[in-house]
């Protein structure tokens, strides 16, 4: 189809790059979708392996930022973050949190609106290490504050979502946090944003 497109070289270039960047955004889900079912199947079998490590929350949230980006500007959404100077290595799992903190910015990156802004922070809270991902997107009602926790639960706009995604990625972040000894919890309204906050022990 491409080769006999009669349109100039360089429009025959950018349809090559658009079909590319489908193909990689495609890919990317496809990765996902597979992990979340691998990662679900350990923990329904117990069998799911945590470490304890020295772990710098604030690296992490650095590192994310960095990973989501590209896709954040592609979509004319803008990044911020807002880190507390005292937040302290604490013991944990560092690939699980990177994992658990990548969910959070992919789901708001899928849900904020171009022009919107998401936002992350982390501070020290007593004992506690908390950490926020904030949106303006859609926002969520408070009826499924509990339930976008289950599996292959998504919700927007109080009724069910029609984005892609396969329902797994917030039970998954459950487990990790409860696991390592914290919480995790959505505070949001219906058409105001969202915000998704772990806490987790120093």
């Amino acid at each position: 189809m491409l080769l006999m497109h009669k349109d100039k070289p360089e429009t025959i270039k950018k349809i090559f790059v658009e079909f590319l960047e489908v193909i990689r955004h495609e890919g990317i889900r496809l990765e996902n979708l597979v992990n979340d079912y691998l990662d679900l199947a350990k923990i329904e079998a117990g069998k799911m392996i945590f470490k304890s490590e020295p772990v710098d929350i604030k690296g992490i949230i650095n590192k994310s930022l960095a990973i989501y980006y590209g896709e954040a500007m592609e979509h004319g959404i803008n990044l911020k973050s807002i880190l507390s100077e005292d937040i302290p290595v604490i013991a944990a799992d560092d690939g699980k949190l990177r994992q658990v903190v990548s969910n959070l910015m992919s789901n708001a990156v899928k849900y904020t609106p171009k022009g919107g802004t998401i936002t992350i922070s982390a501070d020290k809270k007593g004992k506690y290490v908390e950490v926020c991902v904030e949106d303006t997107g859609p926002g969520i009602s408070k009826e499924y504050h509990k339930k976008i926790f289950e599996k292959f639960v998504q919700v927007q706009n109080g009724k069910e979502r029609v984005k892609k995604g396969t329902g797994l990625g917030l039970p998954i972040v459950k487990y990790i946090i409860e696991h390592l000894g914290g919480r995790v919890w959505v505070e949001s309204e219906e058409g105001k944003g969202a915000k998704f906050l772990f806490i987790l022990p120093i």
